[in-house]
């Protein structure tokens, strides 16, 4: 009898510790989630809103983008020629459009032979920035002679270059 006395005390005790673990660890997380919530509400960033250009007919700062080629160039700088299915855009307010058009039309062969010597002399790590950066950049520099800046208010007539499709196979 005493033993048993003895074994059903040792086992509350047991059960009461291990009831104390679980308490401590819940209260351990409740404050570990209070000091989280609590930090990012300090720590909370201001709103911002955001200007944006309505998207109306005679709006004539809304950017647009012009197709400036689509073709496929070569490149064997690796020692192996490589085919680049190419697509060049550019992004151009409203109000200039139509002059850049004209500009793109009158020089077709200019900027191909432009961008294609561009691409046969890119070193092959220029190929595989993710946002070809490098090459927009010379491709723009190259638009830049050939688009000049509006004489009038001396603004560039194009934004940015942009390269959405760029798609090199081995050419054997």
């Amino acid at each position: 009898m005493a033993d048993t006395k003895e074994e059903t005390a040792q086992e509350q005790t047991k059960s009461k510790g291990g009831m104390k673990v679980i308490i401590i660890v819940a209260v351990a997380m409740l404050l570990e989630a209070g000091i989280i919530i609590g930090a990012a509400i300090i720590t909370r960033t201001p709103e911002v809103q955001a200007n944006y250009i309505e998207a109306s007919e005679d709006n004539p700062d809304l950017i647009e983008e012009v197709q400036v080629l689509s073709a496929r160039m070569s490149n064997n700088k690796q020692g192996v020629p490589y085919l680049y299915e190419t697509e060049v855009y550019i992004q151009v307010k409203r109000r200039y459009k139509a002059d850049v058009t004209s500009l793109l039309e009158q020089n077709t062969a200019r900027i191909k032979t432009e961008i294609s010597t561009l691409w046969r002399q890119a070193e092959p790590r220029f190929f595989e920035e993710p946002q070809l950066n490098t090459l927009s950049r010379q491709v723009e520099t190259k638009l830049r002679d050939i688009i000049p800046d509006d004489p009038e208010s001396g603004e560039p007539r194009f934004e940015s270059v942009l390269i959405p499709v760029l798609r090199g196979l081995p050419n054997y």
